[in-house]
């Protein structure tokens, strides 16, 4: 969990209404400090059941969906019991276009937009 500093910053808010908040989720037992100086834990309820998302990724060419850290990274999400599917076009077919991409954003139903699958 990020620290007093950060989340003050991110939610535009004083450090005393972060450290309060973050002391309230530790009074409630949702995180666990970890000394002075170290992030708090986040601890999820016992029996939670996550949420399961659609996860579309998008890769920089079709032949990308063959590569063995890609189909990896689609197993073990779909074993934590994700839906993971590829985008319907690749930023190759879109020619990298910024409007093309955005628009196959807004038309694809997923919950969590999987980054791009370039290999490095």
């Amino acid at each position: 969990m990020p620290g007093v500093p950060r989340l003050a910053a991110e939610f535009s808010v004083n450090c005393k209404t972060s450290e309060t908040t973050l002391q309230a989720l530790e009074n409630e037992g949702l995180l666990v400090g970890q000394g002075p100086g170290r992030r708090r834990k986040i601890v999820l309820p016992e029996g939670h059941t996550p949420l399961a998302l659609r996860v579309a990724m998008l890769c920089y060419e079709q032949s990308d969906q063959t590569q063995d850290y890609l189909i990896d990274s689609k197993n073990k999400l779909e074993a934590a019991g994700h839906t993971v599917f590829y985008a319907p076009s690749n930023l190759t077919e879109i020619k990298m276009d910024v409007q093309r991409l955005a628009r196959m954003v807004k038309k694809t139903e997923a919950d969590a937009p999987g980054g791009d699958c370039r290999h490095t």
